[in-house]
Parts: structure tokens; C-alpha cells; sequence
């Protein structure tokens, strides 16, 4: 596999996990309706690529994004999400990361590849844990730092999911 997708899969991964920890540990945020819609949306997003490179995703249901009051509720299907991603992605070799997909948008359908599918997937997280650290600095919390660079000083560290279960 392209070692910087691979990268940046793990990456989002990891920096989800460091989030949604400081997150949950402070109570405004954990509550907080734009971060609940946003962590719901990038779990939603995530699961639409994941189907769209032709992965069965995971067993639950994302529950609908109305009915969830924290972001703790959303935890499960997050990891679930992340989990499916990653033995999904594993048995993709290079010549089907290449192969053509189509993305279904309400203007029309997008042709691209399972990598530019994934590594939008992982871009988009990235732009929602960056408006997720700034309303978390809003309510008082201190978001931690999950930049890429910092994740490659630290040695690529896998992602820790346990401290949230």
C-alpha cells in the first residue's frame, strides 16, 4: 500500500482517539451539540467512503444524529467505524487502491480512485478535529496537538482507543 495513505489512515486514527479522550474528559464538550453533530458527521462521512471503496463497513447502526446527547454515545460506532477501515484497507493491494470508483454527490457522480476516496476521507477528519479543537478551546478545554508531524516525532504511535471504552 502507498505508505503515505497508510500513514495518514493510522494518523486519523490515532488523532481521533486523542481528541474524542480530551473531549470526553471535559463535560461542557462532551455535551456540546456542534461537537455531538460534527463527531456524528465525520463518523457518517467516514462509513460513506468506506462504502464507496466497496467495504462492508461495520456491523452497527450509526444511530441517527438527532438522537445522540453526547459525544461518549458516539464512541463505539467511531471505534467500530476505524476499526472496519482498517481490515478493510489492509486487503487492498496497490492495483485496487488504483482502480476506478464512483462517489455519488447530489450534483452528479465523482470518478475517482479508492486512494483519492481514502485520502479525502482522511482529510476531511482532519478539517473536522481542527474545527472540533477550536470549539473545544471555546468551552474552556485544551485541545490536544494531533498534527501529522508531530505524530511521525512520536514515532507513529497506534492508536489508543482503551482509556475511552
Amino acid at each position: 500500500m502507498n505508505a503515505l495513505l497508510s500513514d495518514l489512515l493510522a494518523h486519523r486514527e490515532g488523532a481521533d482517539a486523542v481528541q474524542l479522550r480530551a473531549i470526553v474528559a471535559h463535560q461542557r464538550a462532551a455535551a456540546d451539540p456542534a461537537i455531538v453533530r460534527r463527531v456524528h458527521h465525520m463518523a457518517e462521512v467516514q462509513r460513506h467512503f468506506l462504502s464507496a471503496i466497496g467495504a462492508n463497513g461495520p456491523g452497527d447502526a450509526l444511530p441517527a444524529a438527532d438522537g445522540v446527547s453526547s459525544v461518549g454515545e458516539l464512541l463505539p460506532h467511531v471505534q467500530a467505524t476505524h476499526a472496519s477501515e482498517r481490515a478493510h484497507v489492509r486487503r487492498l493491494d496497490d492495483a485496487a487502491l488504483d482502480e476506478w470508483i464512483d462517489i455519488p454527490f447530489p450534483q452528479s457522480a465523482l470518478r475517482i480512485t479508492r486512494t483519492q476516496a481514502l485520502t479525502q476521507s482522511a482529510m476531511h477528519g482532519q478539517h473536522r478535529r481542527a474545527q472540533n479543537a477550536t470549539r473545544l478551546r471555546e468551552l474552556g478545554g485544551v485541545p490536544p496537538t494531533t498534527d501529522l508531524i508531530l505524530w511521525y516525532l512520536l514515532q507513529r504511535p497506534a492508536a489508543s482507543w482503551e482509556a475511552l471504552a
